[in-house]
């Protein structure tokens, strides 16, 4: 048996790029940045949402917003020039926000992945 389940918290990189699949249902990318086990370190990690999900989330949420977001790795695998290349992302089912568009996020900047582990729920 294999178990897939990934909860990340960061700040959203930038904000959610909202695309309509050829039946209508809302897609959207975005980044978020989290902090790594050393200091300075930083994962970037791909995000994809679906559905009503993804509508709400880019309408909450904006470029340093704090974010929980839980779903699947996914793992994308293509031929270019000749070369097999792979990205690894997050298929979302949950996003949890941490801070809405607007306000101050208090996670630090998103392009450094400083996240104030203070505020965590958890």
């Amino acid at each position: 048996m294999s178990y897939n389940n990934t909860v990340l918290v960061g700040n959203l990189c930038r904000d959610i790029e909202i695309r309509q699949t050829a039946s209508g249902d809302s897609v959207g990318s975005t980044s978020i940045a989290v902090n790594g086990y050393k200091e300075g370190e930083v994962m970037f990690m791909p995000v994809t949402i679906w559905g009503k999900l993804a509508d709400s989330a880019a309408n909450a949420l904006g470029k340093g917003s704090r974010v929980l977001v839980a779903g699947r790795l996914k793992q994308n695998n293509w031929e270019k020039d000749g070369e097999t290349k792979s990205r690894i992302e997050l298929n979302a089912n949950t996003v949890q926000f941490l801070d809405p568009k607007g306000s101050k996020p208090s996670g630090g900047d998103p392009a450094s992945g400083a996240v104030d582990e203070s505020n965590l729920p958890f």
